[in-house]
């Protein structure tokens, strides 16, 4: 097994001597054998041991144990315990995901606080069939069917070539120390099923399931090689970065097949899941306004466009502005006062020149709102927001961050927009309110 990790490290480009690496260790076979191949071959390596808190007396058994090691080998060891639960429940996601969120950002943590080249993860063959497997029963795509990659950045996975049993093997016959873990016994965890129930079926059917599976995700790996050119080849000619929202064009997308293929892999960087992508379908003959919704995005009809925002509330907004000396000290805007004489016109609908005069305090600032209407620069009659602002084809994921500032219940102006013709200049004006709109 030394030779296959030498040979395995060198053929991926896994490390090379001078490199500091960070060993994840659980003190489980897999972590243990994957210290003892490295110290073989006397690479400068430390330890980082998490305690997740969720086996009592044994995750405490784990810790002593990684850190006797340590001690015993000499090598620098890190060690954290963590609340998993508490995480898990406030975060409200699964047991699982919590511990692997917490490890990740605190191996990066270490890896740069420490000036460590990479992290190594002692993920074996089994656990990169068994991810096939879950990835397959949750249909996350063809990316989801590629397997493991032996290095993913900083992350290095040096003994992801050596199934489960040669861990063993090896383990047995060089004395490696290791510490069971009785949670992997349990069958509650999907992992854990496919690990004593599927995979023991699938060996029986064909005992080098592991090599077989090896060469089909050569191949898958090299179909989505295929399949991602072309998708990215089709995002270039319908997609357009703008303001940080990424914008599709619905008529040069459906120029594309297969459909539904295309969306999920188009959206996927977006979180949409294979559930949603009927959703996603029907959104695109939708009228404009409607939306769903990933865990991270959120994806909005607009006439002829999709626009894909990441999430956010809208936030509260409501500023009281109670006398002259605040209008003119009014954060996020640039405010000047002048007399009238001195006053240049100003075309710009960033800025808005307001007859001072005719404003009642205090004035308010805030965001639109359904019903609010105005009186439109050079126009008579009322118009609702709402209305200007289709007719000013504003981006519908837009709209809810326009604001307003209001006098005495009217609306004064639409920041960016158009001044209310009540309060433009004017023969009787005396002194303009010059208000500029801070770039944000």
């Amino acid at each position: 097994m030394y030779d296959r990790f030498a040979t395995y490290s060198n053929d991926n480009n896994i490390f090379k001597q001078g490199d500091k690496i960070l060993l994840a260790v659980s003190g489980g076979i897999d972590s243990m054998v994957m210290t003892e191949l490295f110290i073989r071959v006397k690479a400068d390596i430390a330890i980082a041991h998490c305690n997740f808190s969720l086996r009592d007396r044994e995750s405490d058994g784990d810790e002593e144990f990684v850190t006797e090691f340590c001690t015993e080998n000499n090598i620098p060891i890190f060690v954290k315990k963590f609340d998993t639960i508490t995480f898990a429940s406030r975060e409200g996601i699964s047991i699982q995901m919590a511990a692997r969120k917490l490890r990740h950002k605190w191996f990066e943590e270490i890896r740069q606080s420490s000036s460590f080249n990479l992290i190594a993860l002692g993920h074996n063959s089994d656990d990169n069939i068994e991810t096939f497997l879950i990835n397959l029963s949750r249909g996350t795509g063809l990316k989801g069917l590629t397997g493991i990659s032996p290095v993913s950045g900083n992350i290095i996975r040096p003994i992801l070539f050596a199934p489960r049993e040669e861990i063993t093997s090896f383990a047995t016959e060089n004395r490696v120390t290791f510490r069971e873990d009785s949670s992997n016994r349990e069958s509650k965890y999907l992992r854990n099923k496919i690990r004593h129930r599927i995979l023991p079926v699938l060996r029986e059917i064909n005992p080098s399931l592991n090599d077989s599976f090896d060469e089909t995700v050569k191949r898958l790996q090299e179909s989505y090689l295929i399949m991602e050119e072309w998708v990215n080849k089709v995002s270039s000619e319908v997609t357009e970065l703008k303001n940080g929202d990424y914008i599709i064009d619905i008529k040069k997308l459906n120029d594309f097949e297969p459909v539904n293929t295309l969306l999920f892999e188009l959206f996927r960087q977006f979180d949409i899941g294979t559930n949603q992508i009927d959703d996603l379908r029907s959104l695109i003959t939708a009228d404009s306004g409607k939306y769903i919704l990933t865990r991270t995005h959120r994806i909005i009809k607009d006439r002829n466009k999709i626009i894909i925002e990441k999430s956010r509330e809208t936030p509260e907004l409501c500023i009281k502005i109670d006398n002259r000396d605040e209008i003119l000290n009014i954060e996020g805007f640039n405010s000047s006062l002048i007399p009238i004489e001195e006053y240049e016109l100003i075309k710009d609908p960033g800025t808005a020149s307001i007859d001072i005069d005719m404003l009642s305090y205090p004035l308010i600032l805030r965001y639109w709102r359904e019903g609010d209407f105005f009186i439109p620069l050079g126009m008579e009659g009322k118009k609702k927001i709402s209305d200007f602002l289709i007719d000013m084809k504003t981006p519908v994921n837009r709209k809810p961050f326009i604001r307003v500032l209001e006098s005495a219940n009217n609306i004064v102006w639409i920041i960016g927009y158009r001044l209310d013709n009540r309060f433009r200049i004017t023969s009787a004006t005396r002194s303009v309110l010059v208000l500029t709109e801070k770039k944000r």
